[in-house]
């Protein structure tokens, strides 16, 4: 897998993070288009690990080697984690943090450990995504890195199949998430607003294999059915075009 990280201090520069741990810096004049078209070409290998980030991973709260998925354990600790923290009160830091920690533990793509186990005792990993999703959605991020940071985590939710339902699923969870991206633009942000498109893409396109075709179908109406919510997304990208701007968006 590799991860892009964009240089928020130079506009022209990026730097390209491998599993094998090593890194690449690089500068181009239109950065943003280079850095979609790598994208574009990994997905289309089946790279479905990399993404785009202001921040660069903190190796440090890795558990393990980045070309290898964490174990079970360690997921169930994450998104534990995010619930637990998420319903306390005044812990926007701490929720910060869980969420870092989240997603630099667990791939891009999703969840490895994202079903139940048919075993005595087995965690309920639906109730544990729903959970974390519930913590996210409702979070207050004041800044930039909060808030692209709080999207990347719940696209990493969505990508799993319980996730993916939860959008219909949960009680008020399409609602909220809808209030938090069109809140995310006011920022006028290339790499939040990236974020948020490429979650709400990810909501419309199933991550998981052999997902349920009705599923789709019932999301990609409820996104599109509020006049209010496509707007701001047309809005979005004509502010983009009129300026020559958003390749990644």
């Amino acid at each position: 897998a590799v991860v892009s990280t964009q240089s928020t201090g130079d506009p022209q520069m990026f730097t390209i993070e491998y599993n094998s741990m090593s890194k690449a810096t690089y500068t181009c004049q239109d950065r943003d288009a280079l850095l979609a078209s790598i994208l574009d070409g990994a997905r289309g290998n089946k790279n479905r690990d990399i993404c785009i980030q202001a921040m660069k991973t903190n190796m440090g709260a890795r558990i393990g080697p980045l070309y290898l998925p964490v174990e079970e354990e360690v997921e169930s600790i994450c998104l534990k984690l995010l619930a637990e923290v998420g319903t306390k009160k005044d812990t926007t830091q701490s929720l910060g943090e869980a969420t870092r920690f989240f997603n630099t533990n667990v791939s891009y793509s999703g969840l490895a450990h994202a079903v139940t186990e048919e075993r005595l005792f087995a965690e309920n990993k639906e109730r544990l995504i729903n959970n974390a999703l519930n913590a996210l959605v409702v979070t207050e991020c004041p800044t930039v890195k909060e808030t692209e940071a709080n999207f990347h985590a719940m696209r990493r939710l969505v990508a799993s199949r319980a996730g993916f339902a939860a959008f219909t699923n949960l009680p008020g969870f399409r609602e909220k998430l809808g209030l938090k991206v069109i809140k995310s633009f006011k920022f006028d942000d290339d790499g939040v607003s990236h974020a948020a498109v490429d979650l709400i893409a990810t909501l419309m396109q199933p991550m998981h294999d052999n997902y349920n075709l009705r599923q789709e179908q019932l999301n990609k109406s409820s996104l599109l059915s509020t006049k209010a919510f496509l707007e701001k997304l047309v809005d979005l990208l004509k502010c983009h075009v009129m300026r020559g701007t958003g390749a990644l968006v």
